[in-house]
């Protein structure tokens, strides 16, 4: 089953590049909103099970719209239960943050230059299971193909 995450680009007024207004939905038709701050950071609305990636707001002036940096969604099954927060998984708890999409947690990791054929190696070697979502250079035009939940 694979359902598409949507887009939407909160600086599109700044951006030149008309693939930066793309919006894009969840596959029920609610919007997931594209927030401005670091691509190696996932943050979730509280109280939804919905998250935003978000990029720096520097960057949309500096570097092509249309381009976006390389990086991993690893899933993770976990204890807790708030939209966002610390969890333990296993008998260690893992300094890093999680975040609660439709039941399941994620943390984005910043693998730069990534190709799909390092993903699962890349996070296998984290708790958890292990989930492609961002191609290096990943054009927002394809985005609907680009940000996809393999479940």
């Amino acid at each position: 089953d694979t359902f598409v995450i949507g887009i939407q680009n909160l600086y599109a007024k700044e951006c030149k590049n008309a693939e930066c207004n793309v919006e894009l939905f969840w596959d029920d038709g609610t919007p997931f909103n594209f927030n401005g701050s670091s691509i190696n950071e996932v943050t979730a609305d509280s109280g939804m099970e919905c998250f935003r990636l978000n990029i720096k707001r520097s960057k949309m002036k500096t570097r092509p719209c249309s381009v976006l940096g390389g990086g991993i969604l690893c899933e993770y099954v976990c204890s807790g239960n708030s939209t966002r927060e610390k969890v333990n998984c296993g008998t260690e708890p893992i300094p890093m943050e999680y975040y609660k999409v439709r039941d399941k947690f994620y943390k984005l990791m910043s693998t730069p230059n990534t190709d799909w054929s390092q993903a699962n190696t890349l996070c296998s070697a984290q708790v958890g299971s292990h989930l492609p979502i961002i191609k290096d250079g990943a054009d927002l035009s394809t985005l609907r193909n680009a940000f996809q939940f393999i479940t």
